[in-house]
């Protein structure tokens, strides 16, 4: 399932605007969530997040659905990103802090805490639970302070 997740994320990156593919991915994506398949299964959704055809609404609930499960995805560093376009969102802060969780290697590690500090940072979403839940996390990462360095108002 992994493999089709990941080759249908690729489908859709290179769609048509007027495709049916990104609906009929982001169905098959909510039937596997839906259908409780062991979590290994969703690692190739990891490379939706290169799929800009799926709309982000779509996306960032999937995603958050997904890594609640299996933060271990495809391209984390491309999730943490995209995630991160997004501060007004609760699922992109709970994708990020799951995301800084995951083994990486030190170039991704990087990547992740650094958009996930970014994501942070810009939120307007300070004082919830998911806000809060991306400062302990980062703070778990050893990389609070690139969250308030950020900051429009500093440490």
């Amino acid at each position: 399932m992994s493999e089709l997740l990941s080759r249908l994320a690729g489908t859709v990156m290179g769609c048509e605007e007027a495709s049916p593919w990104p609906e009929r991915a982001a169905a098959l994506w909510r039937s596997a969530l839906e259908a409780q398949l062991v979590p290994a299964a969703l690692t190739g959704t990891g490379r939706f997040a290169y799929a800009d055809r799926l709309d982000d609404v779509t996306w960032l609930e999937l995603t958050a659905r997904t890594v609640a499960r299996q933060p271990e995805v495809e391209a984390p560093y491309a999730v943490a990103e995209r995630a991160a376009r997004h501060p007004d969102s609760a699922d992109a802060l709970r994708i990020a802090a799951a995301l800084l969780n995951i083994p990486a290697d030190p170039f991704e590690r990087q990547e992740i805490q650094g958009h996930a500090a970014r994501l942070f940072a810009r939120s307007n979403a300070e004082g919830t639970t998911e806000h809060e839940q991306l400062r302990i996390a980062l703070i778990n990462a050893g990389a609070i302070e690139a969250a308030y360095k950020d900051s429009p108002t500093g440490p």
